[in-house]
């Protein structure tokens, strides 16, 4: 299954950052056949949002909105912290996702940070993050980094990437195809992932 939006995605599979070359077409332009689009409806619908942590209110700021004439995702979280989850769990796939930073005008050096979730439970409990960020301190552009469940464990994770030579300046579009497998045992056949 592949999937196409701007910005934010859950799915519940292993996931791993395509670390594309420059001129190498995208997953979607080599093969456009079989995908589905999961950019949110009206009022987000399909989507919902989930506090960081899990266990916090959600903010009473609404951070997301919808740009339907250009098809985008807006988020303004100055004051946020929260997820964007994709309401319906999905097994393997690639998703493909355009994103940029809108400068800040008369800003020294602003801080940019977020990212797009995937194997993420619906409850935001465990979580993985591929980064989304122009900060000074780690995660950095492209790491992946989260919560994993290791049987009866979560445990923190950190996969360095090299996002920060690949990545465009506020205000351009940067692609990001992330692929989730499930783990697979030595024979090629699916094994089944730890229950959530």
């Amino acid at each position: 299954m592949r999937a196409s939006l701007l910005f934010a995605c859950l799915l519940t599979a292993t996931p791993f950052l395509h670390g594309q070359r420059a001129n190498e077409p995208s997953a979607l332009e080599k093969d456009s056949a079989g995908w589905i689009d999961i950019f949110p409806g009206k009022d987000l619908a399909g989507w919902k949002r989930v506090a960081i942590p899990p266990d916090e209110k959600l903010n009473a700021k609404n951070a997301w909105s919808i740009d339907a004439a250009k098809k985008v995702l807006l988020c303004d979280g100055v004051g946020v912290k929260e997820m964007l989850l994709y309401d319906m769990p999905l097994t393997d796939s690639i998703f493909h996702v355009e994103w940029r930073f809108r400068p800040v005008k008369d800003a020294e050096q602003p801080i940019y940070n977020s990212g797009i979730y995937v194997r993420t439970d619906a409850k935001g409990g465990h979580w993985h993050q591929a980064q989304v960020a122009h900060t000074i301190k780690p995660p950095f552009m492209g790491d992946l980094f989260g919560k994993t469940r290791r049987g009866d464990k979560i445990d923190d994770f950190l996969v360095r990437g090299d996002g920060p030579k690949r990545i465009k300046g506020p205000g351009q579009w940067n692609t990001y195809e992330i692929t989730c497998e499930a783990r697979r045992s030595a024979s090629g056949s699916t094994a089944r992932p730890p229950a959530s």
